[in-house]
């Protein structure tokens, strides 16, 4: 367990800053942002509820200079987007009562799943890698000694009318401390975040202090909502 991931891309030096877009009443709190079809989408939750219990995200379609082009409304707490194959994938309820909303851009049409959720939580972030989708699994239910037994990173299929997911890397997964080299157990107690490098996903978990781990994935290239299990 790395205690920050590090990228070898470097950039050029930030030379200017200018506002892209200001969020205007009532949407607030803006926090996932996708680039895709010439367009940025950015999720503001609005103080909804993180189980669901109440409120709904507005999704906001800026064009590239930031003028707003559409609004999309979704019942939940917003935490995760991404632009997948001319669709915008949303991804509701980080601490209960999750819902993966598939929005096709073109028509506008949403398709609302309701993922599994045997930790007990929810799914924070959203992922698609060699064109897999990826998500964390939020705010798992602990054993009596702290410990997260179950998945932290899954893999999502859209199959018909459902979502299979895939169990990638348990909460308590056997895994090399990179700095050292020993061999430790982890314990991911509210895995959050994902990044995704050449053929590696971070995972950054909340509690009790923030550590990145990260979980090699093997190229299984194919279309995340295919027609058969």
């Amino acid at each position: 367990m790395a205690t920050s991931p590090h990228f070898s891309r470097s950039y050029s030096s930030v030379s200017a800053e200018s506002v892209f877009a200001t969020g205007t009443p009532p949407n607030s709190q803006p926090d996932s942002i996708a680039l895709g079809q010439d367009s940025v989408f950015i999720g503001f939750q609005n103080h909804a509820a993180k189980d669901g219990s109440s409120g709904s995200s507005a999704i906001i379609q800026y064009s590239l200079t930031g003028e707003v082009k559409r609004t999309f409304s979704v019942l939940g707490h917003n935490d995760g987007l991404r632009v997948v194959e001319g669709n915008l994938l949303a991804l509701q309820n980080k601490d209960a009562n999750p819902t993966f909303v598939r929005i096709n851009l073109d028509s506008g049409q949403q398709t609302v799943f309701f993922p599994p959720a045997p930790h007990g939580g929810g799914y924070d972030d959203l992922r698609v890698f060699q064109d897999q989708i990826f998500m964390t699994a939020s705010n798992p239910t602990l054993d009596n000694q702290g410990v997260n037994h179950f998945p932290a990173l899954v893999r999502v299929r859209i199959v018909g009318s459902s979502l299979v997911l895939d169990p990638v890397l348990l909460g308590n997964a056997a895994a090399i401390d990179i700095p050292t080299g020993a061999q430790v157990t982890l314990n991911l107690t509210d895995p959050i975040h994902s990044v995704s490098t050449s053929a590696v996903i971070w995972l950054s978990t909340a509690r009790p202090t923030r550590n990145w781990c990260s979980y090699a994935i093997r190229s299984r290239r194919t279309r995340p909502w295919a027609a058969s299990a």
